[in-house]
C-alpha cells in the first residue's frame, strides 16, 4: 500500500500552482499619482502615497500600512482596484469616498453575483480610505461604518445571506486509517513521510497552513514525549494582547503507527542532511530540499485526504480544521479546550463555522496526545 500511495498524484503534490498573470491597467486614477517599482497606485499603496503628500514621511506612512497583513492587503487590493476605475468612470475622487457613489458601487458588485461575505470584504477595503481623511478631517467614522453602509449590509445579509461552506465534514477515522498503514516509518520515502507528518500535525494541532507553514525548528522544544513549537510570527487570530500559539505535540504510546511524536523524530533525522540551518520544518521532498509555501503544504494535505478518499472536490485542505475540532467535540473533549487548541475567542465561532455533522457519504483532537 505504501509503494502504491508513493507513486500518486506526484504532480497534484509538487506542481507549482498556476499563476494567473494580472492585467495592466491602463487607467489611473485621477488622485494618486504612480507609486514605487512593484506596488499598485490603485490599492493600498495609494494610501501611502495621499499621506506622503499630506506632510507623513515615508517611514511613518510605511508603518501604517504595515497594519494590514499581507493577506488582507492582497484581498482589498482587488476590490479597490474596481473601485479606483469605478471612481474614474464617474469623474469622482476614489480617496474621498461619497456614501452614495460607494451604495452604488457595492450594489452593482451584488448585481455581479458577489456574496454578502464578499462585499463585506469590499467595505472593509473602502474604509480603509478613510485613513487618508482623518489627517485632515480629525474623524474616526470610515465610509463602512456609516448608517447608510451599515443598513445596506443588513439588506444585502437579508436578500442574500451568508452559507456555510461545508453542511457536513469527512470522517477523521478514514483519514486516520489511511496514516495507520504508512509503517514502518523507516520504510516509508521521504514524500510519504512528509505527508503522514503534515496530516498528523494538521489534526492534532487543528491549526491553519499558515500556521503549520510558520513551524521552525529553531524554535522548538524536545521534550521525553512531546516536541512544542512556539510560533514566533504573527497568525490571523493575532491580535495586541493575546499571545502567540504553543504547538504541542505529545506521543501517542496507544498506537505507535498514529504518533506524531516518532513520525516527527523520523522526519527531523531524514532531513537533518540537508537542512543546512534551515530552520522552517517542512522541507519539499524533491530537488534541492528547500523549505516550502503555505500553499504546497495545503496540496499536501488534499493529496493526503485524496488517498484517504476524501473528495477534494467538495473539501479543501482548510476543512482538516473542522473535521479535527468536531472529532474531538464528538469524543467529548470540553468545548474551553477545542477553543484554546483552534485558537478562536468564541464558542460561536466554532458552532456556527467549524462544527459538522460527518457526512453519511462514503480521540481528543482527532487523537488523543
Amino acid at each position: 500500500m505504501v509503494q502504491c500511495a508513493d507513486g500518486a498524484l506526484d504532480r497534484l503534490s509538487e506542481s507549482s500552482p498556476t499563476r494567473q498573470q494580472a492585467s495592466v491597467l491602463t487607467l489611473q486614477a485621477r488622485s494618486s499619482p504612480p507609486v514605487g517599482k512593484g506596488s499598485s497606485a490603485f490599492g493600498l499603496q495609494s494610501i501611502r502615497q495621499s499621506l506622503i503628500e499630506q506632510g507623513i514621511s515615508g517611514g511613518a506612512a510605511d508603518i501604517v500600512l504595515s497594519s494590514w497583513r499581507s493577506s488582507s492587503q492582497k484581498q482589498y487590493n482587488s476590490y479597490l482596484q474596481r473601485w479606483f476605475l469605478y471612481c474614474s468612470e464617474k469623474q469622482a475622487d476614489p480617496l474621498s469616498p461619497d456614501v452614495i457613489l460607494v451604495l452604488d458601487f457595492l450594489k452593482q458588485l451584488f448585481d455581479q453575483g458577489l456574496s454578502y461575505s464578499a462585499l463585506n470584504i469590499c467595505r472593509s477595503a473602502l474604509s480603509c480610505l478613510s485613513v487618508t481623511q482623518t489627517v485632515v478631517n480629525d474623524s474616526s467614522r470610515t465610509i463602512g461604518s456609516h448608517p447608510l453602509v451599515c443598513r445596506f449590509m443588513k439588506g444585502i445579509h437579508e436578500a442574500r445571506p451568508p452559507l456555510p461552506k461545508y453542511g457536513h465534514i469527512w470522517d477523521v477515522k478514514e483519514v486516520l486509517c489511511f496514516l495507520e498503514g504508512l509503517w514502518p516509518l523507516k520504510d516509508l520515502s521521504l514524500k510519504m513521510l512528509t505527508l503522514k507528518l503534515v496530516m498528523l500535525v494538521a489534526l492534532i494541532s487543528a491549526q491553519r497552513c499558515q500556521t503549520l507553514h510558520l513551524l521552525n525548528v529553531h524554535s522548538m522544544l524536545k521534550h521525553d514525549n512531546s516536541f512544542v513549537f512556539r510560533v514566533t510570527s504573527h497568525v490571523k487570530q493575532s491580535r495586541p494582547g493575546v499571545a502567540l500559539p504553543v504547538i504541542r505535540l505529545q506521543s501517542y504510546p496507544d498506537n505507535d503507527h498514529l504518533c506524531v511524536y516518532q513520525t516527527l523524530e523520523e522526519y527531523l533525522k531524514r532531513t537533518e542532511p540537508f537542512r543546512f540551518g534551515q530552520g522552517q520544518l517542512f522541507l519539499s521532498y524533491i530537488g534541492r530540499h528547500g523549505p516550502v509555501s503555505r500553499e504546497t503544504i495545503a496540496r499536501w494535505l488534499k493529496v493526503v485526504l485524496t488517498l484517504a478518499g476524501v473528495d477534494i472536490s467538495k473539501f479543501t485542505a482548510h476543512s482538516t480544521r473542522a473535521a479535527a475540532c468536531s472529532a474531538a467535540e464528538r469524543a467529548k473533549v470540553a468545548v474551553d479546550d477545542i477553543l484554546v487548541q483552534a485558537g478562536w475567542a468564541s464558542e460561536l465561532t466554532f458552532a456556527r463555522f467549524y462544527k459538522k455533522d460527518v457526512s453519511t457519504e462514503g480521540s481528543s483532537f482527532a487523537i488523543q496526545g
